[in-house]
């Protein structure tokens, strides 16, 4: 089964590990995934399974490739798709809360 991370559960402790990070990393992108392939398929692909772990390892090697710089690390990476993950969420819970009556979707900037 896959792992499901939430943003509210997610904790950024100056000495997590890379290995944390990647996996949490990856929970966030997959559930994001996963629910947009549910969104827009009657069902989910059957290789399910080697997709996501391709997206570990894809995401695992992206980890590998960062420097120790102060500003763009992984660190920064991790916590900018923290963001932006929250963010969709809210454009979600948005949408689902004032329904499409407001024309929200279509505004280029929420598509």
């Amino acid at each position: 089964a896959l792992k499901k991370t939430q943003w509210f559960g997610i904790k950024w402790d100056p000495n997590r590990s890379r290995v944390d990070m990647v996996a949490t990393t990856h929970g966030l992108i997959s559930s994001m995934l996963w629910k947009c392939v549910a969104d827009v398929e009657s069902e989910l692909p059957e290789n399910k399974d080697d997709l996501d772990h391709e997206l570990l390892r894809y995401i695992d090697k992206i980890s590998s490739l960062y420097e120790a710089h102060p500003f763009h690390s992984w660190e920064h990476a991790c916590q900018v798709v923290l963001s932006a993950s929250f963010l969709v969420k809210e454009y979600h819970k948005t949408k689902d809360e004032i329904g499409s009556k407001t024309g929200i979707d279509s505004n280029p900037f929420v598509r």
